[in-house]
């Protein structure tokens, strides 16, 4: 997936690398629901995880978009989509590895720290 959205980024067009990063979001997403899975139901803030992790996700643009225009709402212009998508992308793959990290230590089918290395290596 990646690798696909990578294209994307590389185009250099605003529209393009911002519906790269929408993608990429939709598979992480879909990657820390499926984690989530290994909780009780309602462990999350005592909401269903799809609902508890697009809120984070929500939230998280809400913050990274204002940060990158502390003069204002439009004040940044269309780079800001761009830059917000990255850092979101950031926070997701971080929650991920927290989650993974979090799930299995000590589980000797998994060698967390080579699955944490590959986890942060980009291809």
């Amino acid at each position: 997936m990646y690798k696909m959205c990578q294209e994307g980024w590389d185009t250099g067009t605003t529209v393009e690398m911002r519906q790269a990063s929408y993608e990429f979001i939709d598979f992480l997403e879909s990657s820390w629901i499926r984690l989530a899975e290994f909780y009780p139901a309602k462990h999350f803030d005592g909401s269903d995880p799809k609902v508890f992790i697009r809120k984070y996700i929500q939230d998280r643009f809400k913050f990274h978009w204002a940060k990158h225009e502390p003069e204002g709402p439009g004040t940044g212009g269309t780079i800001v989509g761009v830059m917000t998508g990255g850092d979101v992308i950031a926070d997701l793959e971080a929650m991920i590895a927290d989650t993974v990290t979090a799930l299995f230590p000590g589980n000797e089918s998994i060698d967390l720290n080579l699955w944490l290395k590959q986890w942060r290596r980009k291809p």
